[in-house]
């Protein structure tokens, strides 16, 4: 069990599955749908998965069936995960961590846009 208060560094550098997610630029929910197969990502977020771990979006394309739900594709991509978090230890706490891909839609301030 980890030991430490919310947002304080981990001794052994461990990503979680949140903090994927914040690089991936979505949420927890969603990576934990895509690691149970009860969801596949959008071709987006395939190509973002590709960017951070480096497995091609065409691979993962190729996993995803036709019809239903298997396991193949959360397989792969808990396998390609483990060894990008086994060689790349976190030197970041988790509210310093930003999305690998900066946001066409910009920044948006709510006191500018009244």
């Amino acid at each position: 069990m980890p030991k430490g208060g919310p947002g304080l560094m981990r001794q052994d550098g461990e990503w979680t599955i949140t903090m994927i997610a914040i690089l991936l630029g979505t949420n927890s929910r969603s990576l934990r749908h895509y690691l149970t197969a009860e969801r596949y990502p959008e071709v987006r977020i395939m190509k973002r998965i590709e960017l951070l771990f480096g497995w091609p979006a065409s691979e993962q394309v190729a996993l995803v069936p036709l019809d239903g739900y298997d396991m193949r594709y959360s397989m792969v991509l808990k396998q390609v995960m483990d060894d990008w978090k086994h060689n790349n230890p976190r030197t970041q706490l988790r509210q310093e961590l930003r999305c690998i891909v900066e946001s066409p839609r910009g920044t948006y301030d709510r006191a500018a846009a009244q």
